[in-house]
């Protein structure tokens, strides 16, 4: 359901880092509506629902994406060249959950970081109306990162908490206005 809202909104190419975009906000948009519809259940493990036996693993761990071996740093551990959707995903994954809960730490280029929790109804604003307004069908993670800035700004302020927060967050994954494209 919700890829076939990225596919009437930003309309991202399902290849490369706009694919690796395009998964992490289906990710993040249902995610979202679990968080609304079943905050008794809800977790960051995609597919938890569906694990029948304990030895099953879930597809991805949004919040802790080196726990099956994906990246949580943009080109960094795990990170795969060209393609990898699912797994460079988890970039924009952890972003996000490091934007709706807050977190402080290391990331694993040594520098430190402090993410203030804006919850989920805030952050779930910035990144549908990035995906709504700025996204393209070729954006990669360094438009991402500008066009949340932007947004950012936009909804809540040029010296606001929000936007230092996303900037905090993309601080932490690796991801700036430089990034490289893959």
């Amino acid at each position: 359901f919700t890829h076939g809202m990225i596919d009437y909104t930003s309309k991202l190419v399902y290849s490369g880092e706009s694919g690796a975009i395009n998964e992490s906000l289906a990710d993040m948009f249902g995610k979202m509506l679990e968080y609304k519809t079943d905050p008794a259940n809800f977790s960051w493990d995609l597919g938890h629902s569906f694990l029948l036996n304990p030895d099953s693993q879930p597809f991805r761990v949004m919040d802790d994406p080196n726990s099956l071996e994906m990246p949580a740093y943009y080109q960094g551990l795990y990170w795969e060249g060209e393609g990898g959707v699912h797994t460079n995903s988890s970039i924009g994954n952890l972003w996000f959950t490091m934007l709706v809960d807050g977190k402080q730490g290391v990331n694993e280029m040594g520098t430190n970081f402090d993410v203030p929790a804006l919850g989920v109804d805030k952050t779930g604003q910035i990144v549908f109306q990035v995906n709504r307004y700025y996204l393209t069908e070729s954006s990669n993670y360094a438009a991402f990162y500008q066009y949340s800035l932007a947004m950012a700004e936009a909804l809540y302020g040029a010296g606001s908490t929000e936007l230092q927060a996303v900037a905090e967050a993309w601080k932490a994954v690796g991801v700036s206005a430089t990034a490289n494209t893959t």
